[in-house]
Formats: C-alpha cells, sequence, structure tokens
C-alpha cells in the first residue's frame, strides 16, 4: 500500500484518495442531474396571446390523447371537411386548437376581413362544429403569432377577433 498523506489524522492510500475525489463531484453534480431529470417530464407548455392591444399570457399544458378525443377529432375535420375546408387539429388545454391546413389567414386579418371569409365562413362553421361535436375549438390563423380568429364552445361564441372596418 502506498501512502500518500495524512488526510483527517488517517493515512491515505492512492485509490482512497481518489474514491474522496470522486465522491465530492458526485455529490456536487447530484443535485444537477436530480435537477435535469424533474424539469424532462413529458409536458410542453404552450402559450397564447390574445389579438388584443393589452396581451395577456396564457399557459396550457398539452397531454397524450385519449381514445375519445382522437374520435373526436376526427368527428371535427370531417365536419369542417363537409364545408369544403381542409384543417389540422390538435388537443388544447380544454378543446382543440384548429387551423386551414393549406392558407393563413394572417392576410385576410391583415385587411380586416374585406371579402368577409373570417365573418361569412370560418366563424360559423366554427360555431356550428363546436355544437355538433359538444367541444371547445380555439381556430387561429396558422401564423406566427397564432392569432385567434374565434373560440366556440358548445356551439356557443367566447371569442371573435375584432376586425375593425
Amino acid at each position: 500500500m502506498i501512502i500518500l498523506g495524512v488526510y483527517n489524522n488517517y493515512k491515505v492510500c492512492k485509490h482512497a484518495r481518489l474514491g474522496v475525489i470522486f465522491l465530492k463531484k458526485f455529490f456536487i453534480c447530484l443535485p444537477l442531474i436530480i435537477l435535469l431529470t424533474a424539469c424532462s417530464q413529458n409536458k410542453q407548455v404552450v402559450t397564447h396571446r390574445h389579438s388584443t392591444s393589452s396581451s395577456v399570457e396564457h399557459r396550457f399544458t398539452i397531454k397524450q390523447d385519449s381514445p375519445q378525443q382522437k374520435m373526436t377529432m376526427n368527428e371535427i375535420v370531417n365536419d369542417y371537411q363537409n364545408h369544403n375546408l381542409s384543417i389540422d387539429i390538435h388537443s388544447f388545454n380544454d378543446g382543440y386548437s384548429v387551423h386551414l391546413k393549406n392558407q393563413s389567414l394572417l392576410q385576410d386579418i391583415r385587411d380586416n376581413d374585406k371579402n368577409g371569409f373570417l365573418k361569412s365562413v370560418i366563424i360559423p362553421v366554427t360555431q356550428e362544429v363546436s355544437m355538433q361535436t359538444h367541444s371547445k375549438i380555439y381556430f387561429n390563423a396558422d401564423d406566427p403569432n397564432m392569432e385567434l380568429i374565434v373560440t366556440a364552445n358548445n356551439g356557443k361564441l367566447e371569442y371573435t377577433i375584432n376586425l375593425s372596418n
């Protein structure tokens, strides 16, 4: 046994000293490992901002879709297809986030819905689909800000975008 020195009045060999160094490093890294493990839970947080001038931020948790949610999502997709609208849909908080598949509605918002597409198609269809599926639908413009156009819950409009003419 090779004696390297005295540590707290004990003779320390080379391997024991390495063990002490390892334990010190391990206990320094242990809180980091615990923190990283706790932060890597399978939850995502989505923020959504309303289109009002005083922007309010809400946080929602995305969860795995249940079989019932998948059936409702398929029903919503079919109902929009009956109105010749192709959509993408995702579970979102207490309902479903919907946007047109191949078209952003940002230009319609920018020109205050000159062609009336939002007021005469998107809003009434969303309200109808929400009533038929007994669900809450958040219809957005599919732009970088995820501009919310309409929210309907069981056929009742909870929010519509303010399009001033």
